[in-house]
């Protein structure tokens, strides 16, 4: 069957039409999906150098508060919880010293080379503490502990990001 060129247009800007509301459809979930998360500030104490020695990562958080996205930078460190069992730390490279450098990293960010990944390391599994149980746990799961590991670090344009994984 063939279309004449009135048919073979309409169908064409049907379709067109079609791709671009999905495409719209698809902006919006996103932008609303985003402005659901929270973010919450918080301090964190650090194995070997905080009030435990329990080796290096996470030893314990102080008070969570709901921080605003456009607020987001004046924070040192930022946790979320993203969709899979995964809870996110932003650490903002602003706020940061040399000596959290090492608490996080090992070592000063200026000793690493150019091609050597950092990397973040949990010598322990963490209990969530009150604190961030608010964060952690929503309708949908149930997770108590950050698993140990060594934890890649994404490193953005203002902070650096380590996915933890939650059980």
């Amino acid at each position: 069957m063939y279309l004449n060129i009135n048919q073979y247009v309409f169908v064409k800007l049907f379709n067109m039409k079609k791709l671009i509301s999905f495409g719209i459809a698809l902006f919006i979930t996103t932008v609303l999906v985003a402005q659901n998360q929270q973010y919450y500030a918080t301090n964190i104490t650090f194995g070997r150098y905080g009030d435990c020695s329990s080796g290096r990562g996470i030893c314990g958080f102080g008070q969570t508060k709901i921080v605003a996205m456009e607020n987001i930078e004046n924070e040192k460190y930022v946790i979320y919880k993203d969709a899979d069992s995964s809870l996110l730390l932003r650490i903002y490279k602003s706020h940061i010293t040399k000596t959290d450098e090492v608490q996080l990293f090992g070592k000063v960010i200026s000793e690493f080379n150019k091609d050597e990944k950092m990397h973040f390391k949990m010598d322990a599994d963490f209990t969530a503490s009150y604190q961030i149980e608010n964060v952690i746990n929503t309708s949908s799961s149930n997770f108590k502990k950050i698993q140990s590991g060594l934890y890649q670090v994404q490193s953005h344009l203002n902070y650096y990001l380590i996915e933890l994984k939650l059980y």
